[in-house]
């Protein structure tokens, strides 16, 4: 079972997401980093690319993190270390 602890630390993980794909999101498309639909597309206005990049850089950082402090600990970390490491798949 989760502790709360490690509730709270999912919630701000996930926080942080959030803010650094709208940070990604501006700062991409300030320098026009976008994706053009064609025939193909399933969107028919341009949007940002590369957004997700913010997220996958949070989660391997949170991950990392995790892992070094409660190398060897508490369960419920070990359980979030993995789902984090897992979600970069």
């Amino acid at each position: 079972m989760l502790t709360w602890t490690a509730i709270v630390v999912l919630g701000l993980i996930g926080a942080a997401s959030l803010g650094a794909s709208d940070v990604a999101r501006r700062v991409l498309g300030r320098l026009r980093v976008m994706d053009v639909p064609n025939e193909r597309s399933s969107h028919s206005q341009p949007v940002v690319r590369g957004v997700g990049i913010a997220m996958a850089v949070v989660w391997a950082v949170a991950t990392a993190i995790i892992t070094v402090r409660v190398p060897g600990g508490d369960a419920a970390w070990s359980r979030i270390g993995m789902v984090g490491a897992l979600s970069l798949l």
